[in-house]
């Protein structure tokens, strides 16, 4: 068997040893995750004044828009979301892992405390984007994502994300994980998130565990 573990510790702390001196190993050529860390016990005024210019510029435009802010209510909301998703995924030549099982059973078994919720951004009647994240007590991490053409038209992404994270302060949570960078392969997505201002963090990434070589070559290589 094998097993695989992405620890939710920066890189420098310690867990890189420990894993290793437990028998688990990092697969060759797996750069250390990147992503940008928002400290949520700054107060709001601070956390917008900190969005770079262009952000700030194009979170009031959107809020000029007269857009709609809510939570995923449904399996229909949801429904409504992993269909955007998928369509965007193939219209950009992504891949994802997300299948509609897999977020229909994060969706039943989350609870007020901890699990996935859900955010749509409506003009009028249409949703024009969403996010999702997870909770798990001061942590908040963005998941998944998805904006339409119409959306992007009017900043939405704007609009929503700083809601999420006025929600997410408002639960209690000290710190938003964005969820990940790529500032090669997708730079557009990079540069929104850079635009948050939040601190730049690797994590320790994938390591895994499995016993003989040739197991090991196979999983290292996924």
């Amino acid at each position: 068997g094998v097993i695989r573990v992405s620890p939710n510790h920066p890189i420098g702390n310690g867990v890189e040893a420990i894993l290793t001196a437990s028998g688990f190993g990092r697969p060759p050529g797996q750069r250390p995750q990147q992503t940008f860390c928002l400290d949520l016990k700054r107060d709001l005024n601070i956390l917008r004044k900190q969005l770079s210019p262009s952000w700030r510029r194009n979170l009031s435009k959107a809020e000029e828009k007269g857009l709609t802010i809510r939570p995923m209510a449904s399996t229909e909301d949801l429904q409504r979301f992993f269909d955007l998703h998928s369509e965007m995924v193939h219209w950009k030549g992504f891949q994802s892992h997300l299948t509609w099982d897999l977020l229909r059973e994060l969706w039943r078994v989350s609870c007020g405390s901890s699990g996935i919720h859900g955010f749509l951004a409506m003009n009028g009647e249409e949703v024009v984007a969403g996010r999702i994240l997870g909770f798990l007590g001061e942590e908040a991490l963005d998941l998944f994502a998805v904006t339409t053409l119409r959306g992007r038209e009017i900043f939405a992404s704007y609009q929503l994300l700083w809601e999420v994270i006025k929600t997410a302060k408002a639960r209690g949570c000290s710190r938003l994980d964005l969820g990940g960078i790529d500032p090669t392969g997708n730079r557009g997505v990079f540069d929104f998130k850079h635009g948050v201002r939040g601190d730049l963090v690797e994590f320790v990434g994938h390591w895994n565990f499995c016993r003989g070589r040739a197991l090991r070559w196979f999983f290292d290589t996924m």
